[in-house]
């Protein structure tokens, strides 16, 4: 998150929240959307379905909207998802200390804004920020840090096809390496959540060998070849993650940590792994003196 939040004005925030508990507004209802282009073009002021509501908060707080969208769906994702962890980090949290984090972001001691998030409860039925405002986000400030947050959101969701869709185009017209990169991760995602093993390997070997690679991208090549049972795909995925040692050793205590608690002998990650292509990749591990790859298998098993 971004230390410097400004302080938001409860002139637009009030405005937002009327706009947005409106089911016929322009706001809402392009906030139901799948989006059909990224970064083509801002909603324009000029739009003649826009109350004046909503010309005003585009004109006059567009950039400020898109913040609060955007950082409210940031601090959604970094909320209790699974057994208290985080989507993104998947580091342990806990509610109270949260919901401390979620009334930072708005930033106001300004009576006329309720604890937390409750302004922007309209933004869905849970109260939390997730896909809805962040393709709003997306529609009035396009940036590779919206469509992060669009695609993360969606991932929470569930909705892998509809963030299937926005990674691929994400990818396409980003001019960030390192975001290119991170969409291409997310597109692996996306096949992973639909079962899709094969793709979600090719999407994440293309992430985790970019020209600025993701990060994590060469475990999750590893953990698709172990759903697949492929032992060449196993092979290459480990000497990937050998590579890619020194770019993931910052994640790394927190990956085996994950891995310790996600690991139950036959399933990682609620999906069942080929035991006989995991015994493989433990024996070529070891026979190739991979080590940082073997540190990693070792957390599964211990």
């Amino acid at each position: 998150m971004n230390q410097d939040i400004q302080r938001h004005s409860p002139e637009y925030v009030n405005l937002l929240a009327e706009v947005l508990a409106d089911p016929d507004s322009t706001f809402t209802q392009l906030s139901t959307l799948h989006p059909k282009s990224i970064f083509e073009k801002r909603l324009s002021v000029g739009e003649p379905f826009l109350s004046a509501t909503e010309r005003h908060l585009i004109e006059r707080h567009r950039s400020e909207v898109g913040r609060l969208l955007y950082e409210g769906c940031m601090i959604t994702l970094q909320g209790p998802v699974e057994r208290t962890r985080t989507f993104l980090t998947r580091k342990l949290v806990g509610e109270d200390a949260w919901k401390r984090d979620c009334q930072k972001v708005l930033r106001s001691t300004h009576p006329a804004i309720p604890p937390e998030r409750e302004e922007l409860r309209a933004v869905n039925d849970a109260g939390g920020l997730g896909s809805r405002a962040a393709r709003l986000a997306m529609a009035l400030e396009p940036s590779d840090e919206a469509a992060f947050a669009l695609v993360s959101s969606l991932h929470m969701e569930n909705k892998g096809a509809e963030a299937l869709d926005v990674s691929r185009a994400w990818k396409r017209v980003s001019f960030s390496p390192m975001w290119r990169a991170v969409a291409a991760s997310r597109e692996g995602m996306s096949h992973w959540q639909m079962a899709s093993w094969r793709e979600a390997y090719r999407a994440y070997r293309e992430a985790a060998t970019a020209r600025v690679p993701d990060r994590v991208s060469a475990f999750c090549c590893l953990n698709q070849a172990l759903l697949m049972g492929e032992q060449g795909l196993v092979a290459e995925a480990l000497v990937l993650m050998e590579d890619n040692a020194s770019r993931m050793e910052p994640i790394s205590n927190s990956l085996r940590d994950d891995l310790k608690t996600s690991w139950n002998g036959e399933t990682l990650f609620g999906r069942r792994l080929d035991l006989d292509a995991l015994r493989f990749a433990e024996s070529y591990a070891s026979s190739q003196n991979l080590g940082f790859a073997r540190s990693i298998l070792y957390a599964m098993a211990n």
